[in-house]
């Protein structure tokens, strides 16, 4: 690679950083004056931050460990133009704070989040008429609550897991113990109406 020119050895670099990865949140932690989040998958840091000065550069432009606590030495390496973090049902209330805003290190740098959506908006009424004011209401407040912590929010995911288990789960609701497998992001049909 010496040989090269600088740009093109950087886009070599950037080429073996992961593909978009689903961190799928767990709970929060304490940590200093912050909260850190911890996650049911661990996923390895990409290989480039081990090769060379430069390899490590490339990675550290394009992540970081900034979800980890500032007085840690490693965390999780998060590419925050690729990955997603994910909050399932039982993070749902996370983002609403009784004191305001809840300091979560690296929320600031978080572009995309994905949500799993039936368990994240179920006190949303199943049956509601076209254009209901209570449910824009509900899910826009959902939708700021995700703005005001994460300001530089560019998308919002619908995630399920890969398995879906077999008798009485319906399509789009997680099923048991779902933070046991992978999650896959899954594109909505053009024709889908968001109520909000």
């Amino acid at each position: 690679l010496a040989g090269l020119p600088f740009e093109i050895r950087s886009l070599i670099w950037e080429a073996t950083l992961p593909p978009p990865r689903i961190f799928h949140v767990k709970s929060t932690a304490e940590s200093s004056l912050q909260k850190i989040l911890t996650f049911h998958r661990k996923h390895p840091p990409p290989v480039a931050l081990h090769i060379c000065a430069e390899s490590r550069a490339a990675a550290l432009r394009n992540g970081g460990f900034f979800l980890a606590p500032p007085d840690a030495a490693t965390g999780p390496w998060f590419n925050p133009k690729r990955d997603i973090l994910y909050f399932d049902r039982n993070q749902r209330h996370m983002l609403r704070s009784k004191f305001g805003k809840t300091q979560i290190a690296g929320w600031e740098q978080v572009l995309h989040v994905g949500l799993e959506w039936r368990a994240w908006f179920r006190d949303v009424p199943r049956r509601t008429a076209p254009g209901d004011e209570e449910v824009r209401k509900h899910w826009r407040s959902v939708v700021r609550g995700l703005y005001f912590h994460m300001p530089a929010l560019e998308g919002i995911h619908y995630v399920l897991p890969r398995v879906r288990h077999k008798g009485g789960v319906t399509w789009g609701r997680e099923p048991y113990k779902a933070a046991e497998y992978e999650a896959d992001v899954v594109r909505l049909p053009e024709e889908t109406e968001i109520p909000w």
